[in-house]
């Protein structure tokens, strides 16, 4: 009994040795990840996900004046008034959080002009930076159900509504309807390719001229969430099912794959690092990957 004891006593010493010599017990990353058959994403030696907690994550966009992220939580789903916004560093880790009040459900962002526009059901808010306060709320009173918000090179905002099917255009103080059409069914996600606006809807993806004309770019197989142009004129497109497609004029391919329950939703690009930012939503994380050279 004496030598059983002895036994167990050295094992445990063995251990705890091991152990300080390793650092500490090692957690396992969230098993959100997978990577289609044939993928053309590296995902797999450069994949991260950020030890931040997020709430219901929803949409990531990125300052390149300082290179730091803002990421829109839901925060409380069943809590009308209970949004917020993120501020990470490049690597997704939270530095703080933005004094937004009565948020309600934010949903998407994007840094323009040294402000962070929000959309938030039937509004707009602009958050100066620079000032850390608000300093304009755009009312919407027609709208239904706003969701992405983008910019163009020349200052104007423009803001997908996904029930009402159409986009909204806002410039300086004012904002107005820039484009109803029945190709903008179920619009989610928004982009500029440098030259127009590009929406993504049910089962396709639609340009919008600079007259508000939408016309499809490329069917899809699946309903298009979060959208980025690369530099060849593909694109990269999520599915709130918790995907990521490629698609370009030959077709669509899966290039990151869950394998877990969790959903994607509106991601972030940064072409020169080829980074994806990728928020979890239900899964209340941000990951990280980059994309591989061969796309």
């Amino acid at each position: 009994m004496k030598t059983v004891f002895n036994v167990i006593i050295g094992a445990l010493m063995v251990w705890v040795l091991w152990m300080v010599c390793m650092g500490g017990p090692r957690h396992e990353q969230e098993n959100f990840t997978g990577v289609a058959k044939n993928s053309m994403v590296d995902a797999l030696s450069h994949m991260k996900t950020c030890q931040s907690y997020f709430s219901r994550p929803i949409s990531v966009t990125h300052d390149r004046t300082t290179d730091l992220l803002y990421v829109s939580c839901l925060d409380d789903i069943d809590n009308q008034d209970h949004g917020l916004i993120c501020r990470t560093d490049i690597y997704g880790e939270i530095i703080d959080t933005l004094d937004v009040r009565q948020l309600r459900q934010p949903k998407g962002c994007k840094v323009a002009g040294g402000c962070l526009y929000v959309t938030d059901i039937n509004r707009v808010i602009r958050y100066n930076l620079a000032a850390d306060s608000i300093d304009m709320v755009y009312m919407l009173p027609k709208a239904m159900y706003l969701s992405d918000v983008e910019a163009d090179s020349y200052g104007n905002i423009f803001v997908s509504d996904t029930h009402a099917g159409c986009i909204y255009k806002i410039r300086g103080d004012s904002s107005m309807v820039f484009c109803k059409d029945s190709l903008l069914n179920n619009v989610t996600g928004l982009c500029y390719n440098g030259n127009n606006v590009v929406a993504g809807a049910k089962n396709c993806i639609v340009c919008i001229s600079n007259n508000g004309k939408a016309s499809v770019m490329a069917h899809t197989p699946f309903s298009v969430y979060g959208i980025r142009s690369l530099d060849d004129g593909s694109y990269l497109a999520s599915d709130f099912v918790g995907n990521i497609h490629h698609v370009s004029a030959s077709g669509s391919t899966v290039i990151y794959k869950k394998n877990a329950d969790a959903n994607s939703a509106d991601f972030e690009y940064i072409p020169e690092q080829r980074m994806i930012y990728l928020p979890t939503y239900i899964k209340n994380s941000l990951v990280l990957f980059r994309v591989s050279d061969s796309l």
